[in-house]
């Protein structure tokens, strides 16, 4: 070793490990101090053992309360969408239940399963609602639907059918709703036996399709269609080709022509289609 290195050896261990001093029995100063300080940090160190043992305990508690909580709501979604695919089956079967109902004839035996649980008001007719919200009437007055939980917003089908005194069918009608509207619905399918549906003079609309009344409501921009049921079968057809499948997508339903479009082109008022009309 050289001989420069040995001496600062040497100080080092002459500095650090002195005698005994007789009077406390310790080492000196500088070894007294390094096992206090090693006896201080170990001490520490032991009272921090259980609180970072129950900061981890309760860092674990947390993140399996998070992770059950995103369980939860992925599954209330995937419920609440597969509640609305199934509804929207349902809703489908219901409207061309409405359409094969033949007005001034009772419920044919073969769809009174589609018309089993109506709800009766008095003076309005019978209902059987479709919506894809559960545990609330979508059709409740006044109407109070929550935040909507999936990509898809709140929609409900209802088919209302009124009977004479015989039981037969006086008048049907389908309304499809998507909440877009606080007055009306989206789009009401009427069907009911009016003689002025063949009168142009009492409604112009009806002079190139007789029996078929399609017309924007004013307000709003809903669709209305009024149809009699001695229309001719290709309007009746056009009034009820609906498609469903706008009301569960995550785009929507913009315009009641994504639900109806053959009875929303049908609604444009053309003036030219009505010059004879006027000039007569």
């Amino acid at each position: 070793m050289p001989p420069l290195a040995e001496r600062k050896l040497l100080k080092y261990l002459d500095n650090a490990f002195q005698p005994l001093d007789p009077r406390s029995g310790r080492f000196s100063v500088s070894v007294n101090a390094w096992f206090d300080s090693y006896d201080q940090h170990r001490s520490t160190f032991s009272r921090k053992v259980p609180i970072i043992r129950e900061v981890g305990k309760t860092r674990r508690a947390m993140r399996r309360v998070s992770i059950g909580i995103v369980l939860i709501v992925i599954a209330a979604y995937l419920t609440l969408s597969l509640y609305g695919y199934l509804q929207l089956r349902r809703a489908r079967r219901l409207v061309k239940a409405v359409e094969e109902l033949q007005v001034g004839a009772p419920i044919p035996r073969q769809r009174q399963a589609q018309f089993s649980n109506l709800r009766c008001v008095p003076k309005w007719g019978c209902y059987k609602s479709r919506s894809n919200l559960p545990f609330v009437d979508f059709f409740a007055s006044p109407r109070r639907l929550p935040p909507k939980l999936t990509l898809s917003n709140w929609w409900g089908v209802i088919a209302r059918v009124s009977f004479d005194a015989d039981g037969s069918v006086l008048e049907k009608s389908v309304g499809i709703d998507d909440a877009q509207f606080h007055q009306f619905g989206t789009l009401t399918i009427s069907v009911r036996k009016d003689d002025s549906l063949f009168d142009p003079c009492a409604h112009p609309g009806v002079a190139t399709h007789l029996g078929y009344l399609p017309r924007r409501e004013k307000r709003t921009g809903g669709l209305l269609v009024d149809l009699s049921p001695d229309a001719n079968e290709s309007l009746i057809r056009r009034a009820f080709d609906v498609r469903l499948d706008c009301l569960n997508s995550i785009r929507g339903c913009k315009t009641p022509g994504d639900i109806a479009p053959a009875a929303w082109q049908d609604s444009v008022f053309h003036v030219e289609d009505y010059q004879e009309l006027f000039k007569s």
